[in-house]
């Protein structure tokens, strides 16, 4: 026994040394990498150029625009350390610093069963974002009066593609990376749960991330040259002939690699003809809306006709290509039209991405007028419905979703919550009085003729300024969250608006109408318990809203409740958005006596999540407003 000690000893000595030297080897690899990301801060004295030195050398290109070539001092310094000093430490340091780093930060690495090694796409793209970032500091650095302008653009966005590409992680084939290992569980037991085989081998498609990469390249090769996407004028030289191709190959890129993106992260675990149908769908609708997008911001506006005419045709394909992603629906074993891989979900929200950037665009010229910006309202508007659409077709009013799992976000319902972030989306809206000066001074007379004209394809806000730009925002969350309490009053639970009425409904709706095994024997302990938390969470959420509709409610006592709390708070939230458009004063007697009406819903009316939300929204600008309005007329009284 004693010499059984001792050997163990001595093994348990020298797998400590193994360790020791393992963590002293990365902890120097580690610092080798940090030295020389920031060598350039300590050891490289800035080059400061004279505007009027021969060293900063101006090229003219061949679309007019002036190039600040490197100076030639700090060519050599610079290619140097970008393409030899730089990737040197960033390769030496991947096995032992980067790989692990990448493991820890993804979620992969948790030290329990269901531990994995990271893909080798995430570590690429840590290494291309640590490079980005080490040159992005070197050169500003190095020339902090200009120069490197391609080397800052490629490091820019070698910086941002390698943050899409870790976060993405796009699939690389096995045979291409002889990776294999990299998939597999560094604990073997992890298998025998369901859980965790569908944590490590599930057929999640991460190949999305290819979609970022090839958006990357478009706004790379737009930026340096070889898709420029302005019109290439030489003095008396011909046409640019090449102005469409490269505008449409740019459109494929972006605007295809972005739909690509959001639809193989929405629908990856969905069936192949399901999520090939809705790809091609959304894609359609995003090259529409990148072509609209390139025209919107670079033609004049005497031009803009052309962007109205491409607007009108994403306008028509919407409803078309909505039907053609509605055939997924007959595929076999398609996922829930509103639910996670949906085929509405995700085509309502790609329109909605595009539709967004494109009135960014458009609000983002030197040279607006109104029908520009009528039409940059219309589409962030409809931008905002599509993500309404999508919140409340998935969580429902109280985050209830198709599989009836809960959702919630600071203990809030995913659908509140994220009504309050989609309203954000609305401050980009522009009113006729906020850009009419700057108009006036860079346009004249043609933007002053051009005002006269007026389009019907447009949303017109005449009455929007800088000193209430909040007023929409507060409006939209006011309108949808009093329609979501409406609906679980008064229609959730009818004939056309089905909703789980009972215990029963929601047991079955979880387990299956077979049992408690929704599987079969199939279901192991581990599914059991995951199916045995829903089903808490989910009965006591829809036994609160059950008990608040006229449809679902045993007895009249609860949906009454509820509706007389609902009509108590339309008072005061009227005044409140009335106030945040027009400014319009109400006397101070009146919100007095009815503000406080929003404090009935907050303690009586427990089932609807949104009805007390938006209560406590009348309830405090309210008192704001009566606040300010005490306070006005306090200093109005005031004599000197």
């Amino acid at each position: 026994i004693h010499m059984a000690d001792m050997r163990q000893n001595k093994r348990t000595d020298a797998d400590g040394s193994k360790e020791a030297a393992a963590m002293f080897l990365r902890f120097g690899i580690a610092s080798f990498l940090l030295v020389v990301m920031m060598a350039p801060r300590a050891f490289l004295t800035p080059i400061h150029v004279k505007s009027s030195g021969s060293i900063r050398r101006k090229t003219k290109m061949a679309n007019g625009r002036m190039w600040t070539s490197t100076p030639a001092t700090s060519a050599t310094i610079i290619f140097t350390y970008a393409l030899l000093v730089l990737p040197i430490a960033l390769m030496t340091s991947v096995p032992t610093v980067l790989h692990p780093l990448m493991g820890v930060i993804s979620g992969h690495w948790s030290g329990g069963y269901y531990t994995k090694s990271p893909a080798a796409s995430e570590v690429f793209g840590l290494v291309a974002t640590l490079w980005g970032l080490a040159m992005l500091a070197m050169l500003n650095h190095y020339l902090p009066d200009g120069g490197g302008e391609l080397w800052k653009k490629v490091s820019a966005l070698s910086f941002l593609m390698g943050i899409g590409v870790a976060i993405a992680g796009p699939t690389v084939p096995d045979w291409f990376l002889v990776l294999r290992s990299a998939r597999k569980a560094n604990n073997p037991f992890a298998m025998l749960s369901s859980i965790g085989s569908e944590l490590l081998t599930g057929n999640r498609s991460r190949a999305g991330g290819w979609g970022l990469i090839s958006a990357s390249l478009a706004t790379l090769l737009a930026v340096t040259g070889p898709l420029e996407l302005r019109e290439r004028k030489t003095p008396g030289g011909p046409k640019d002939r090449f102005l469409l191709f490269r505008m449409m190959v740019f459109s494929v890129m972006f605007g295809c690699g972005v739909s690509w993106f959001i639809t193989l992260q929405s629908m990856s675990e969905e069936n192949f003809m399901a999520m090939f149908i809705t790809s091609v769908a959304c894609m359609a609708m995003s090259f529409f809306g990148t072509v609209a997008g390139v025209l919107g911001y670079f033609l004049e506006l005497e031009d803009f006709d052309e962007v109205e005419q491409i607007v009108k045709v994403w306008a028509v394909a919407f409803p078309i290509f909505g039907f053609t992603a509605a055939v997924s629906t007959f595929v076999r074993g398609s996922a829930h039209m509103f639910g996670v891989g949906g085929w509405l979900s995700t085509y309502l929200f790609v329109c909605a991405f595009a539709t967004f950037g494109f009135s960014v665009v458009l609000r983002s010229r030197d040279v607006k007028d109104n029908v520009s910006r009528g039409l940059a309202n219309l589409c962030n508007v409809f931008s905002w419905v599509a993500i309404m659409t999508v919140l409340y077709g998935r969580y429902g009013v109280a985050g209830l979703d198709a599989g009836y799992d809960v959702t919630l976000i600071l203990g809030l319902p995913a659908s509140v919550f994220g009504t309050f972030l989609a309203a954000l989306v609305l401050f980009a809206l522009e009113g006729e009085s906020q850009s009419r000066r700057s108009a006036r001074k860079v346009r004249g007379t043609a933007d002053s003729s051009r005002a006269k004209r007026s389009s019907t394809f447009g949303l017109t806000l005449t009455s929007l300024t800088r000193s209430n730009q909040f007023a929409p925002s507060l409006s939209s969350i006011v309108i949808v969250l009093v329609v979501a309490s409406a609906y679980a009053i008064l229609l959730r639970g009818c004939g056309v608006f089905e909703a789980a009425t009972s215990h029963s409904d929601t047991f079955s709706s979880i387990f299956g109408k077979g049992g408690t095994s929704g599987g079969g024997a199939q279901d192991d302990l581990a599914r059991m318990a995951e199916k045995n938390m829903i089903h808490s969470r989910a009965l006591a959420v829809s036994a609160r809203l059950a008990g608040s509709g006229f449809w679902t409610a045993k007895s009249l006592k609860g949906p009454l409740l509820h509706l007389a709390g609902l009509c108590a708070t339309l008072p005061s939230l009227y005044f409140v958005v009335n106030n945040s458009w027009t400014g319009h004063k109400v006397s101070s007697s009146m919100l007095t006596l009815l503000t406080p009406l929003n404090i009935f819903p907050l303690i009586f009316c427990r089932g609807i999540p949104s009805l007390r939300v938006v209560a406590a929204v009348g309830l405090i600008f309210g008192l704001l407003q009566l606040l300010f309005q005490r306070n006005s007329a306090r200093r109005s009284n005031m004599r000197i």
